[in-house]
């Protein structure tokens, strides 16, 4: 009720739930949508969710309620990539995924990693042939930076490749890294950013 009246009276278009996993619990999504289509919403909301938690029912359920855009995190079309990341996912789950909202009439944004430890060329290649063959409503590219706590960042310290200090961090922007961790050199990842970029605007 409460989101109903701030759209009313704040004039908004929709809602977007930046929660990094909207549907971790089936009954709990459900009983969203039921209740917004009770009440008559018409207002549009856009939500985050991992390629392996969309369902057809559920999703069709929301898209009935409102549901105007989900957001994916997909980061790569390496299946050693996804690996290294720890991600639990397949470039194959991201397909169906974005098949099963296309089929819905939900618009679709994935968001995309490069430069992740230990990655070549040809993982690279395979992100790329893989945003190509999604027709990705939007995107968003980014290059890979370690985060302290992280599993990566930890090794990637270990090993000396992360200057020490914290001027590491000053200035750093996802798009703006400034250097390499994997073995693709910095301009070519850069490079890259600009054409992956290119190819996922519509």
């Amino acid at each position: 009720a409460r989101m109903t009246a701030l759209c009313q009276d704040l004039d908004l278009e929709g809602v977007w739930f930046k929660d990094s996993l909207f549907n971790p619990r089936p009954d709990w999504t459900g009983a969203f949508a039921r209740a917004l289509l009770a009440r008559g919403s018409r207002f549009r909301f856009q939500i985050n969710t991992r390629v392996d938690r969309v369902e057809e029912p559920e999703m069709a359920l929301l898209a009935r309620a409102g549901l105007s855009q989900v957001d994916l995190g997909i980061e790569s079309g390496s299946e050693r990539t996804l690996h290294t990341l720890k991600k639990g996912i397949s470039p194959d789950q991201a397909r169906r995924a974005v098949a099963v909202l296309k089929r819905l009439g939900v618009a679709v944004s994935g968001f995309f990693m490069i430069g992740v430890p230990g990655e070549t060329e040809e993982d690279l290649e395979k992100t790329r042939r893989l945003v190509e063959e999604l027709s990705l409503d939007r995107a968003s590219v980014s290059i890979y930076t370690p985060l302290p706590g992280s599993a990566l960042y930890d090794g990637l310290a270990r090993a000396g490749k992360i200057p020490a200090g914290p001027g590491f961090f000053e200035g750093i922007h996802f798009t703006e890294a400034g250097q390499s961790f994997c073995e693709v050199p910095l301009p070519r990842l850069r490079e890259l950013l600009e054409i992956l970029s290119g190819g996922c605007r519509r």
